[in-house]
């Protein structure tokens, strides 16, 4: 079931690089992951929101790459189906060869 759940967050996440519509969001926080103990772990995840309220959360990582972003910096994401994906995450969209001759 665990690896389901992965597989289909991933799926969805590569499908909206794929085939979803780019836009800007807004960083809206920045929290870092506690660990067992509720000691910091170095690791955070950061929520944001497109102009047409869409809200996304980045998949966890460095949390001083997160910090130096900020909150209110407009980030490039991908919206397909309701979710938003980072463009940090997933990547960016692969540029596709043009099929039209050159003309010289």
């Amino acid at each position: 079931m665990i690896f389901w759940k992965a597989g289909s967050r991933t799926n969805s996440a590569v499908l909206a690089r794929k085939g979803g519509r780019i836009t800007t969001a807004t960083i809206q926080s920045v929290v870092e992951r506690t660990g067992q103990y509720g000691g910091k772990t170095g690791k955070g995840q950061m929520s944001f929101v497109t102009k047409d309220g869409v809200a996304g959360q980045s998949l966890e990582r460095n949390i001083g790459n997160l910090l130096d972003l900020g909150v209110g910096t407009e980030i490039v994401v991908f919206v397909r189906n309701g979710e938003a994906w980072w463009e940090g995450d997933v990547g960016p969209r692969a540029k596709v060869p043009s099929q039209l001759p050159k003309v010289s």
